[in-house]
């Protein structure tokens, strides 16, 4: 899953490596975060990523959307009902879910 933020980074989720890679818009690797595990921040099954403008990573995850910071800390869990399975945010931080339910579910991202 692969993902960019207004400054040309990139990120890319890894199924199977539990993580996401940042790399720099000359492909350059700048860090990595996120591993597996039942625990803050730790990751069960990647379905998508996405960046919002302040740069905030959105992970969407069976456990729910875990957000971090534009340096990979880990924030907090927005809750789902059912899994998302596509996700995307609007230029006007409106994150949009695809969950299995199936149903759309809409957040206004704050400025926190």
């Amino acid at each position: 899953y692969l993902s960019g933020d207004g400054l040309g980074n990139f990120y890319l989720a890894g199924g199977f490596t539990y993580g996401i890679f940042k790399y720099s818009p000359e492909g350059k690797y700048l860090n990595r975060f996120g591993s597996r595990g039942e625990g803050a921040g730790q990751f069960s099954a990647i379905h998508a990523v996405r960046v919002d403008s302040q740069g905030r990573i959105y992970v969407s995850d069976i456990k729910g959307i875990l957000v971090f910071s534009p340096d990979g800390q880990y924030l907090r869990t927005l809750p789902v009902q059912g899994v998302a399975f596509g996700m995307d945010i609007t230029p006007d931080d409106q994150l949009y879910l695809i969950t299995n339910q199936p149903k759309v579910m809409v957040y206004q991202l704050g400025k926190d």
